[in-house]
């Protein structure tokens, strides 16, 4: 996949799980912190691949959706991704 096919794949998603919460574009759009006027005009286009959603927005969409990022993203990318515990870093001195 191309990142333009990625991006409509990613927006294709959105549009499913939003739906199935039942949300509007327009309260998708506010809850993710977009102004009523910006709201519907940017998730119209995040949901058709017109435009490439910031990492950071993907986020925002995800907890808005009550979801884990990688569920947002097309299937195969979906498969890669791992739900176990979180591995932690390296300790820090002294703890």
């Amino acid at each position: 996949m191309d990142e333009s096919e990625i991006n409509k794949a990613i927006g294709l998603r959105i549009k499913e799980l939003r739906e199935n919460k039942r949300l509007s574009q327009l309260e998708l759009g506010v809850r993710i912190g977009l102004t009523e006027c910006q709201a519907q005009q940017y998730i119209y286009k995040y949901e058709k691949g017109m435009i490439r959603i910031p990492a950071s927005r993907i986020a925002d969409i995800a907890r808005v959706l009550g979801l884990p990022v990688c569920l947002l993203y097309p299937e195969h990318i979906r498969n890669t991704c791992r739900f176990g515990p979180l591995v932690k870093g390296p300790e820090k001195p002294g703890k």
